[in-house]
C-alpha cells in the first residue's frame, strides 16, 4: 500500500474514499477536528474524522458487498498528542450496532505520515447484503464535528444512515445529526452477473408479465423489494435483482420491461345489416387469434342476424384486446313499377322507381330515377340506398298494340255515319259530344264533326274533320197546322226540337189566356188545350224557350181544321 500526504490525495487501492465535511474546532486537549475531503482534488488539509469529548462509541453502518474483509478504517486524527482509539467491526441488532457480536476489534494503526488512522490486521468472512457497523471507541477523545458522505463501490454500500453514538459502552445508542462518518472497508470481492428471463419482455396494458432470475441461489431481492425468484411486472421500467450463491457471492442483473400496446381491432361502433343479407365485421388481420361471442374465430366475422357482437383478440406479443359493435337490421328497399301495361302504337309510358335512392340501374341501361318506354319491353330496375341496401323490382311487361285505321265519315240523308269499328265517340267543334258513342250521329247544328274509333285493343284513331251545315232548331217553326186527323200536318212540328230536351212551349189565345203548356215538347201538340179539349180554330200566340240559354222564340200559329 502507498499512502500520500500533504497536497497529494490519499489513494488506497480499491478503497472507497468519499468526501465529508467537518467544522474545524479547538475544543481541548486530544480533541479531533475535520474538514472537507475529496480524493480527486489535491489539497494540503488534514484528513480527520469525527467524535466528541466524553462520548464513548461513534458508529457508522454499511451494507456488505464482499464476503471476506481484511481492512477497515476511519479518517481520524487527534488535535494534539496521542489518543487511544479502538476500531471495531460489529454485526447489527435491531438496526443498531451489537457489541455482543464483535467481528473484529483492534487499536487503530497509525500510518507513517500520521494523517489518519486505520486498521489492517485481520481477515473475517461477511455475509453479502447484510448490514455491519464500523465502531470507533475514542475513549472520550473524539469531537462532534466530523462529517462525510459515504457512497457505493464494489466493496461496500452506505446504508444512508447518519452517525450514532453511545456513552455507555454500546448499551444505548443515539443519533448525531449530520452526514455519516468517513470510513472504508476493503476485502475480496465476490460478484457476478446474471441474466433475467425473458430477454426482451414487454407488459400489456392491464396485465402482468412474469420475469425470472436463474434458479439455485440462496436468496433473491428485487428492486421492488420482492424476495421471490420470479417477479410479476405490471408496469414498464427497469427491474434489478440481487442474488446470493452458496459461497455468499453476490450476483446482480437488470432488465428493461417495455410497454406493449393493446391490440388494434378496428371495429366500427355500428354496422347496418340489410334485411335478408349479411354484413362483414372486419378487424385488423395481424393478430394471433380471434374469438367472437357467436363462436367465430375469423378475423372478419360475416353475420346475418342483428345484435351485439364482441370480439377478443390476442396480439403477437400476447396482449389481449376486446371490442364491441352493434349490428342493426335495416329494412330492404321497396321498389314497385306497377302492373304490366299495354300501349297503343305511338304512345309511351313513364316508369318511376321512386325517390330516396342513391343508385338506379334499369334493365335498359339507364341510371335515372324514371324512364320512358314506347316499345314492347320487359323492364326491371335495381335500386340502392345510402346505407348500401339494395333491391330489384319485379319485371314489368310493356306491350304495344296497333292503331285502328283512320275512320271515314259520310253523310247519309241527315245522318253522319262512321266506318265500322269496335267503339265510337263523336266530337263537335273539337268538344266531345256526351253520349254520342254509336256509329251514326244526327248532327245537332252546323259545325265541324269528327269521330274517334276504337279497335279491340282499345287503341283509338280520330277521323278527319267533317263540316256540316244544319239549320238550327226554331228557324223552321210553322205558322199553322191542321189537326183534322188526315195524317198531314196534324201536329205543331218544330224542326230539331228533340235536340233541346229542356225546352218549354207556351201557347196563348187572343185574350192572353194560356191554353197549352209543355215542358220538353217533342212535336206532339195536336190543337188540344190544357184541359184536354179541342181548341177552336183561330190564331194563337206561342213562346218557345229552347232551354239552352238562347233568346226566346215567339210567334203566331193558326189552327185550321
Amino acid at each position: 500500500m502507498k499512502y500520500l500526504t500533504g497536497k497529494e490525495p490519499c489513494l488506497v487501492g480499491r478503497w472507497l474514499i468519499v468526501s465529508f465535511v467537518v467544522l474545524v474546532l479547538w475544543v481541548g486537549k486530544n480533541e479531533l477536528k475535520g474538514q472537507v475531503i475529496d480524493e480527486n482534488i489535491p489539497h494540503a488539509g488534514e484528513y480527520v474524522g469525527a467524535g466528541e469529548d466524553s462520548l464513548d462509541y461513534i458508529a457508522q453502518s454499511f451494507v456488505a458487498n464482499i464476503r471476506q474483509v481484511h481492512t477497515i478504517g476511519a479518517w481520524l486524527r487527534p488535535a494534539q498528542g496521542e489518543a487511544g482509539v479502538t476500531i471495531s467491526l460489529m454485526a447489527t441488532q435491531n438496526g443498531l450496532p451489537d457489541p455482543s457480536q464483535v467481528i473484529h476489534e483492534s487499536p487503530l494503526i497509525r500510518p507513517n505520515a500520521a494523517q489518519f488512522y486505520f486498521d489492517s490486521s485481520f481477515i473475517n468472512l461477511l455475509v453479502p447484503l447484510d448490514t455491519y457497523w464500523v465502531v470507533v471507541d475514542g475513549y472520550q477523545n473524539l469531537g462532534t464535528n466530523g462529517f462525510s458522505a459515504v457512497g457505493v463501490s464494489n466493496q461496500f454500500t452506505d446504508t444512508g444512515a447518519g452517525l450514532v453514538f453511545s456513552g455507555d459502552g454500546g448499551m444505548n445508542w443515539d443519533s448525531i445529526p449530520g452526514i455519516p462518518m468517513a470510513i472504508y472497508v476493503e476485502g475480496d470481492t465476490c460478484t457476478f452477473d446474471i441474466a433475467i428471463d425473458p430477454l426482451n419482455p414487454s407488459v400489456c396494458p392491464g396485465l402482468t408479465e412474469t420475469v425470472e432470475a436463474p434458479p439455485g441461489f440462496l436468496s433473491y431481492e428485487w428492486s421492488t423489494g420482492a424476495t421471490s425468484r420470479d417477479l410479476q411486472v405490471s408496469a414498464p421500467g427497469t427491474y434489478t435483482v440481487t442474488v446470493v450463491n452458496e459461497d455468499f457471492c453476490v450476483g446482480t442483473g437488470s432488465i428493461v420491461v417495455l410497454p406493449d400496446a393493446e391490440p388494434g381491432i378496428g371495429l366500427d361502433t355500428l354496422y347496418n345489416l340489410c334485411e335478408g343479407e349479411s354484413v362483414a365485421l372486419p378487424t385488423v388481420p395481424v393478430n394471433m387469434s380471434y374469438l367472437w361471442n357467436d363462436g367465430s374465430t375469423a378475423s372478419t366475422n360475416v353475420v346475418s342476424a342483428p345484435g351485439v357482437y364482441t370480439v377478443e383478440v390476442v396480439s403477437p406479443s400476447g396482449c389481449i384486446g376486446r371490442d364491441t359493435t352493434l349490428v342493426v337490421e335495416v329494412p330492404a328497399p321497396v321498389v314497385n313499377l306497377g302492373n304490366d301495361t299495354t300501349l297503343c302504337n305511338g304512345e309511351f309510358i313513364q316508369l318511376d322507381a321512386g325517390a330516396g335512392f342513391d343508385t338506379y340501374i334499369w334493365s335498359t341501361g339507364s341510371t335515372t330515377r324514371s324512364i320512358f318506354v314506347s316499345n314492347d319491353a320487359q323492364v326491371s330496375v335495381f335500386v340502392g340506398d345510402s346505407i348500401g341496401c339494395s333491391a330489384t323490382s319485379d319485371t314489368l311487361v310493356v306491350e304495344v298494340n296497333p292503331l285502328p285505321d283512320t275512320p271515314q265519315v259520310q253523310l247519309d240523308l241527315n245522318i253522319l255515319l262512321s266506318s265500322f269499328a269496335a267503339g265510337y265517340q263523336w266530337y263537335f267543334n273539337g268538344d266531345e259530344l256526351p253520349g254520342e258513342t254509336s256509329q251514326s250521329l244526327e248532327p245537332p247544328s252546323t259545325g265541324f264533326y269528327q269521330v274517334e274509333v276504337e279497335n279491340l285493343f282499345r287503341c283509338r284513331m280520330l277521323s278527319d274533320t267533317f263540316f256540316l251545315a244544319v239549320e238550327p232548331a226554331g228557324n223552321f217553326i210553322p205558322s199553322g197546322f191542321s189537326p183534322n186527323g188526315d195524317g198531314v200536318n196534324d201536329v205543331f212540328h218544330i224542326e230539331a226540337i228533340d235536340r233541346f230536351p229542356d225546352n218549354l212551349l207556351l201557347v196563348f189565345n187572343r185574350y192572353g189566356d194560356e191554353v197549352f203548356r209543355k215542358q220538353g215538347y217533342q212535336n206532339d201538340w195536336d190543337g188540344t188545350g190544357n184541359q184536354g179539349n179541342a181548341l177552336p180554330d183561330g190564331d194563337y200566340f206561342y213562346l218557345l224557350d229552347l232551354g239552352d240559354g238562347s233568346a226566346l222564340r215567339r210567334g203566331n200559329v193558326l189552327i185550321h181544321r
